[in-house]
């Protein structure tokens, strides 16, 4: 079984890349994550706002 990753989620790992609070991000399993600078782990998908999910702190 082969896991394409789509266009949108290329594109969001790119803008958690570039996010000032995220130290890296990456696609495994169907699924986007990302570690913050204070090496919080937190899974996002296509439609999370990415500033309003890392300020709050919640994960997941």
């Amino acid at each position: 079984m082969v896991d394409h990753i789509t266009q949108q989620n290329a594109m969001l790992i790119q803008k958690l890349k570039e996010h000032e609070l995220v130290h890296s991000a990456w696609y495994f399993n169907s699924k986007v994550f990302a570690i913050d600078k204070n090496d919080r782990r937190y899974t996002f998908d296509i439609y999370d706002d990415i500033n309003k999910k890392i300020r709050a702190g919640c994960p997941r």
